[in-house]
């Protein structure tokens, strides 16, 4: 079996970010998640 990872980039948008990490863990099998903040503004 593959293993799949995805990196998701975050910049001023929480909420978009947690929807698309959950989208990820419900995958079968979970990929491996890995988020990077580009500097936000916002504490996100």
């Amino acid at each position: 079996m593959q293993t799949v990872a995805a990196v998701v980039l975050n910049y001023n948008g929480w909420r978009d970010t947690v929807t698309c990490v959950r989208a990820l863990e419900a995958m079968q099998p979970p990929p491996r998640i890995v988020v990077v903040d580009n500097a936000s503004t916002d504490e996100s």
